[in-house]
């Protein structure tokens, strides 16, 4: 057989491709080295970091959760902050990711919500529960706790969004407490706050134990629902309000009726101010007024 050497490539071959010379794999392999070492460095970092504070965290939920149910709540900004910031090292971290799916609120709130559920001295009233995300987180830790009653109120109705768009939001929320087998938790409501017969079943529900956790995540209206029910909060309630910083182009209706007002209680005294948590989720306490003045700078 007789050999014919091949001839060298061209320029025209060597700029279309078409012949890869040597040294170029070479230099693919070296200098894709520094890349690799860099995203194992990367993946690296943050393993070192989640399991250098994961000890730590773990057995901070676990002295908390455990005086929260002794109706112990550790009631301060920087405590609360913590708690919500350290969310992915939780336990329950894992079924809050999942309540999260079918709902707007941030895991932050929601593991918040878990807490002021372990230690609620009263009874837990939602208004505004959507498809149930918070109805039940909120519902598995009343449960675990032996704690309620919880009363739950949606209007119900058809929600259009990118994400979690519905056709029925009331048999959406009822099918998410049965599938995660909380029905027997919470009283669902369907209706808006103010509505009689849905204020007549809350002050009948509540008549013993009074309300110890308000959630108001509904159409903003948060003045007309605090006066509606301020008879029946207990002194102290805990009070978590959406929709406290949105941006304008968002849903400037709410934030103009929400944060003016919840402003204005803080600064007259009858509210006290934990934090804003999450996107725009505004957590505090509502305070009682004593003979007609309200308690400014009572401690926790």
């Amino acid at each position: 057989m007789l050999y014919t050497a091949r001839a060298p490539p061209c320029r025209e071959e060597l700029a279309a491709g078409r012949v890869r010379r040597p040294f170029m794999l070479l230099k693919k392999i070296v200098f894709g080295i520094p890349r690799r070492l860099r995203a194992f460095g990367i993946y690296a970092a943050r393993w070192v970091r989640y399991w250098r504070w994961y000890p730590f965290y773990r057995i901070y939920y676990h002295c908390l959760d455990a005086l929260a149910r002794r109706h112990m709540l550790v009631l301060t900004p920087f405590n609360l902050r913590c708690y919500a910031r350290g969310a992915e090292y939780h336990p329950e971290f894992d079924s809050i990711v999942k309540a999260k799916q079918f709902g707007m609120l941030h895991p932050e709130v929601l593991l918040l919500l878990r807490y002021f559920a372990l230690g609620v001295r009263g009874a837990v009233f939602e208004i505004g529960a959507f498809t149930g995300s918070a109805t039940v987180v909120l519902a598995k830790a009343l449960k675990e706790a032996g704690g309620g009653p919880y009363f739950s109120a949606e209007a119900g109705g058809v929600k259009e969004h990118p994400i979690l768009a519905t056709n029925d939001i009331f048999a959406d929320l009822e099918r998410h407490v049965r599938e995660h087998g909380v029905s027997d938790a919470v009283v669902l409501l369907n209706g808006r706050s103010h509505f009689p017969h849905i204020h007549q079943t809350i002050a009948a529900g509540t008549k013993s134990a009074g309300i110890g956790l308000l959630v108001v995540d509904a159409d903003g209206r948060v003045q007309r629902d605090l006066e509606a029910y301020g008879p029946l909060l207990n002194d102290g309630c805990l009070l978590v309000v959406d929709d406290y910083l949105i941006e304008a182009a968002e849903n400037n209706y709410k934030m103009g009726l929400v944060k003016p007002y919840l402003d204005g209680e803080v600064a007259a005294g009858r509210l006290q101010l934990f934090g804003v948590f999450g996107f725009s989720t505004w957590v505090g306490r509502y305070w009682e007024p004593v003979n007609g003045h309200t308690r400014e700078g009572k401690s926790n």
